[in-house]
């Protein structure tokens, strides 16, 4: 097995998070995972490496009774 074709350099991922309180005791919360589209990987297995997701976006609500 050749080492240096599993290697993974350093890398940074920013994601973004918001989270908006609205009446009662309803909120709504959204983000963005890994904002500038970065290229990392998310496993490393013994026959190679998995590339992780690029950016992806969610929205929601939340209630707290």
């Amino acid at each position: 097995s050749n080492s240096a074709a599993f290697f993974i350099p350093n890398y940074n991922v920013w994601d973004l998070t918001a989270n908006f309180q609205l009446i009662g005791g309803l909120s709504v919360v959204a983000g963005v995972n890994n904002v500038f589209d970065q290229q990392y990987f998310s496993r490393v297995r013994g026959d190679g490496i998995d590339p992780a997701d690029g950016t992806n976006y969610y929205l929601g609500g939340r209630l707290n009774y």
